[in-house]
């Protein structure tokens, strides 16, 4: 069994680090260390599932955790599929004045040397610019989308009677 905790301090407040996180990244650079990186899903509730990756290299192990718990700032995960035989997680999530605060810790059960190995070197990237991006991305494409079924309902309406 290996542990894995981490704290990090943002300079916004903890609901908009969650709304951000509900983005998964398009784009990612990974340099150096290992990375995990997960996205929490639209309207975190129990048994919502929160997708987990570690990025070695060219190497990729991904499982999804399925929520068991949520109180007001901690967040309780559970394996729900992956290559181990269990895991746990724990996302605690507060305010704290101007900051927001997480602390992270994940537990597995049954992983292998060469995870455990990486796993050890590893952190989390949590990549807010480069989710603000895709963020960003995806509010343009869904703009264009409504823009072209607006257009498609006018020329019906051009057309008709």
């Amino acid at each position: 069994m290996v542990t894995f905790s981490q704290t990090a301090w943002f300079e916004t407040s903890k609901e908009e680090v969650l709304e951000i996180l509900r983005v998964a990244p398009i784009h990612l650079n990974v340099t150096g260390s290992p990375i995990i990186h997960y996205h929490m899903p639209e309207g975190a509730h129990t048994g919502a599932a929160i997708h987990y990756h570690l990025v070695a290299g060219f190497n990729r192990t991904s499982w999804t955790g399925i929520i068991s718990a949520m109180q007001e700032n901690e967040i309780t995960v559970r394996l729900g599929e992956g290559p181990f035989r269990g895991f746990n997680g724990k996302h605690l999530i507060k305010n704290d004045g101007n900051l927001a605060v997480f602390y992270e810790e994940l537990s597995f059960q049954g992983e292998d040397d060469s995870f455990r190995s990486e796993l050890e070197k590893s952190r989390i990237l949590y990549a807010m610019p480069e989710r603000k991006k895709t963020r960003e991305m995806l509010m343009v494409i869904e703009a264009k989308k409504k823009t072209k079924a607006f257009e498609s309902l006018d020329s019906f309406g051009s057309t008709a009677g």
